[in-house]
């Protein structure tokens, strides 16, 4: 059976109840294609024969606003930085390359000088800064770029009215704003609560829609309206900052909120039309490469040691939890240890860089049928190892194993943390690695001699899941178009990430990752999804990562029971409300999608044997309402009735890659 037709069923059961669904540049970067140009970054004045742009940045971690101007040559650059506190500085010696998107300019401090050097690309900023104290030019030695610059264009990400996204603080209050138009062009929006000042996440209510009542880029009102309280909020934008106030019906005085920009790569609540789509996620890709993977550059090399290996056993135990039959489905397969050295381009000169991947490699015992065998990239999550998912006694990361028993050739890859080194500003554990004895080890970061790395760990790990897509591209006995990519925990987020970046993969099956990241953030999970130069709450959301891999087959697994990233109870509303708006990417293929809500907890299902008893299928089970029943209705967040669909996971995904 395949997931296709069990879940075009149930949307005809939901349809019914259901409602909405310079100078001298000491530094290079590699270029790459992009609409960095004037028209796109700097807004013309042909009366004055200027034109202006604005950056909302990051520089060596302190808020800047940079306004500047220039010429309509794009030469006579200059302006002002403005700080947090409101002190403005000069910028001078600045240069704009609208050909390669390169932007440099000197901010002239209260006795020090500050060189920014960076690239736009789609309109996101990121380089490097220099601090100096003796001299006013810019220091030759590439070192001496000690910190990061990141942030964005005003312009560019301001000139489409929606999708918005905005961070509010409202009597105590958190919550993110969002805003879009449906179909017939009205405005919409939603509004969470996610914590307050003296409960933090403890507040997090469920996200409500609004009525928008206007909204034109600069003056926004909307009403929030529950059974027991009415709030009219009116506000004023002005760049990357909202502010005004809340009237409510509980209260005789209008209440003072304000906010910033965030999530600024949102897909947004409704549909599009699949060209809009395509174009969305071909940009997107570039912004969050250029953010997060230093433009995700292709590897100069890659060697491959591959030698077969046994995998440990303590005498064929297999872990309580499994619920794949295992009994049914011997572990024919044969395995094989892989160890990886890539090398990228050094975007400042010198020796390429190095990459080291670690893995195992499963082949199904027999002949290849005709095309190929499908694989699958299974990932770890924290404190587990590639080797542990294909341990079948493993309590957690067996998965590996379920799958290779399946006839899946399955490539299982270490997912881990920097050495501390790499990463202390973050966090200080996992020293020696998640399970260095299993060989994962710690994974030294993707940085220059003598600089910090400019990629995010997420985008290292899943740089390291397009290699091993490359990898089985160059097997005979593969079918290139039939590789998935799935993980629980850790795991389950690279396979969301790796899954968004890189199209080759056909499937995504991510279990136990699928938060709202501003509960997630106050949560007190691990902070290795952070990056240590700006915010991804700045930039996106989990439900973006989904657009990014929609219209391919996405299977999110979830527990009732899971309360691993919020402490709303029952924990599994955030998953919910996630997909309910990543449903708007998924809207000409809402088959494509499921939310797999199982009875379990922080784990992975197969629904293919009952764990409790080790006899029925339990199957995989969906909401039965993934949306408002009626205008105001609340409850089907937490409603946690779902439908069976009658089928495995692993007879889905074989409907999917048929």
């Amino acid at each position: 059976m395949r997931l296709a037709r069990p879940l075009a069923c149930l949307a005809a059961l939901l349809s019914a109840g259901c409602v909405g669904s310079s100078p001298e540049r000491p530094l290079a970067f590699l270029p790459t294609p992009d609409d960095a140009g004037p028209q796109a970054l700097w807004q013309v004045d042909p009366t004055q024969q200027t034109m202006s742009s604005r950056w909302y940045l990051e520089v060596a971690g302190e808020p800047l606003t940079v306004a500047l101007t220039a010429d309509l040559t794009g030469a006579h650059v200059g302006g002002t930085a403005t700080a947090a506190d409101g002190a403005v500085d000069v910028v001078d010696h600045a240069s704009w390359d609208a050909t390669t998107g390169l932007l440099d300019f000197r901010r002239v401090g209260a006795g020090y000088w500050q060189w920014v050097h960076a690239r736009a690309v789609e309109g996101v900023l990121t380089g490097r800064v220099s601090y100096s104290t003796t001299s006013a030019s810019p220091p030759a030695a590439v070192a001496d770029y000690g910190n990061h610059v990141i942030g964005w264009n005003d312009y560019y990400f301001s000139r489409d009215l929606v999708p918005r996204v905005f961070d509010l603080s409202v009597d105590g209050r958190s919550a993110r704003l969002r805003l879009d138009r449906d179909a017939s062009g009205a405005f919409v929006g939603r509004f969470k609560v996610y914590a307050d000042d003296e409960s933090g996440i403890a507040a997090e209510e469920v996200e409500d829609d609004v009525a928008v009542s206007a909204w034109d880029g600069h003056q926004l009102s909307f009403v929030r309206s529950s059974p027991t309280v009415t709030q009219r909020f009116d506000a004023t934008v002005d760049g990357r900052t909202i502010f005004g106030t809340m009237q409510s019906s509980e209260a005789e005085a209008p209440l003072p909120f304000d906010g910033v920009r965030a999530e600024l790569v949102a897909y947004g609540l409704s549909p599009r039309d699949a060209v809009a789509r395509a174009d969305w996620q071909l940009h997107t890709r570039r912004q969050l490469a250029h953010l997060m993977m230093a433009d995700n550059p292709a590897p100069l090399s890659l060697s491959v040691d591959r030698h077969p290996f046994t995998v440990p056993s303590d005498g064929g135990d297999l872990a309580p939890g499994r619920d794949d039959d295992a009994d049914d489905w011997p572990a024919d397969y044969a395995v094989d240890e892989l160890q990886v050295q890539a090398t990228l381009p050094n975007p400042y000169g010198g020796a390429p860089l190095g990459r080291a991947l670690h893995g195992f490699v499963t082949t199904p015992a027999g002949d290849a049928p005709a095309g190929g065998w499908p694989a699958l990239i299974v990932l770890n999550g924290h404190d587990g190892s590639a080797l542990a998912t294909l341990d079948p006694d493993d309590p957690m990361y067996w998965y590996g194993d379920a799958w290779a028993r399946r006839g899946y050739v399955v490539l299982a890859l270490d997912v881990g943390h920097r050495p501390l080194a790499d990463r202390q500003a973050l966090y200080r554990n996992y020293v020696n690695g998640d399970s260095p004895d299993d060989g994962n080890g710690t994974h030294p970061a993707i940085a220059a001699a003598g600089l910090d790395s400019d990629w995010v760990e997420d985008g290292e790990r899943a740089w390291d899941v397009e290699r091993a897509v490359d990898y089985l591209l160059t097997l005979a006995n593969i079918d290139g178009s039939r590789i998935a990519v799935t993980g629980l925990s850790l795991g389950g987020e690279i396979a969301s990430v790796a899954g968004a970046l890189d199209a080759r993969l056909a499937a995504v099956i991510p279990a136990g990752f699928v938060p709202d990241l501003t509960v997630m953030a106050g949560h007190g999970n691990h902070p290795c999804w952070r990056w240590l130069a700006g915010d991804p709450l700045d930039w996106l959301s989990v439900s973006d990562l989904h657009a990014l891999i929609a219209p391919r087959p996405l299977v999110v697994e979830t527990g009732a029971a899971d309360v691993e990233f919020s402490a709303f109870r029952p924990p599994f509303v955030d998953g919910k409300e996630v997909v309910r708006r990543s449903r708007a990417a998924y809207a000409d293929a809402p088959s494509q999608l499921a939310l797999y809500l199982h009875d379990g907890g922080h784990e992975y299902r197969f629904g293919d044997v009952t764990v409790t008893d080790g006899a029925a299928p339990s199957y995989l089970t969906v909401p039965t309402t993934d949306g408002p029943r009626a205008p105001g209705d609340l409850s089907w967040a937490t409603d946690g009735s779902t439908v069976n669909l009658g089928e495995t996971l692993a007879e889905a995904l074989a409907g999917f890659l048929p």
